[in-house]
């Protein structure tokens, strides 16, 4: 597997996200700090059968269908690629979501940062999803740059089927024979983003986001940090 020394802001990328999500809510509430949350105004703007209860449901799936989309890429990538600080280039194939977008597992964090920054104030909201946004068009450039030093016309030919980041099933890349998933793998690569989604049912079942919901968000955080620590040591 070749590994390339990768800028700052791509080592630190986890950093960097969950401060987007930070400075989100910080910002966000600190200027608007009369603002109900993004669910509660778009919940009263509903149909009543809909409500800010149907809001908390709808952000309950959409943090399930990111969740899943990044266990559906991690199944296709090694442990040690999702969490490492370099950028991996030893091996490029295609299969799974990478038939139909570039960035799986970005396409998936962009449903978090725009479910969960509904918690927030319409700012926040905005902050987090464009923050978010930003860091993956840099993070995406910096990988595709070393993709297409490594395997040239074939990346670059990738590239110019497959969109970047919204998968487009029409424009599908044919399948890469012997090239099968690993559940398992992925599953454990995305533990924290599926603990992301059980908080999520957490604020469903309570009707509305707690201290405690967001305590257990940050533990998760600390998690995936351990978990790509060890990853780090154990492929160092």
């Amino acid at each position: 597997m070749n590994a390339t020394a990768a800028p700052w802001y791509f080592r630190y990328r986890f950093y960097l996200i969950g401060g987007a999500y930070f400075f989100g809510f910080f910002f966000g509430d600190m200027l608007m700090p009369a603002s109900p949350a993004t669910y509660a105004i778009l919940g009263a703007a509903s149909p009543a059968w809909f409500g800010a209860r149907g809001m908390l449901g709808l952000i309950m799936l959409l943090t399930a269908f990111g969740a899943l989309w990044r266990v559906w890429g991690a199944s296709y990538l090694s442990a040690a690629v999702v969490h490492s600080q370099d950028v991996h280039t030893g091996a490029f194939h295609v299969g799974g979501p990478y038939r139909f977008t570039r960035n799986p597992l970005y396409f998936g964090s962009l449903f978090w940062a725009l479910a969960l920054g509904a918690y927030g104030t319409p700012l926040a909201t905005a902050l987090i999803f464009f923050g978010n946004l930003t860091i993956f068009e840099l993070l995406i450039r910096t990988e595709e740059r070393a993709l297409l030093a490594e395997f040239g016309a074939r990346f670059a030919e990738y590239r110019a089927t497959v969109p970047r980041l919204i998968p487009l099933f029409f424009r599908a890349a044919p399948p890469e024979r012997g090239f099968a998933p690993d559940w398992a793998q992925g599953v454990r690569s995305e533990l924290f983003g599926l603990a992301f989604t059980a908080s999520t049912v957490v604020a469903y079942v309570q009707q509305r986001p707690t201290v405690q919901l967001f305590g257990f968000f940050a533990l998760l955080l600390v998690l995936a940090g351990l978990t790509r620590a060890r990853t780090g040591r154990s492929n160092a």
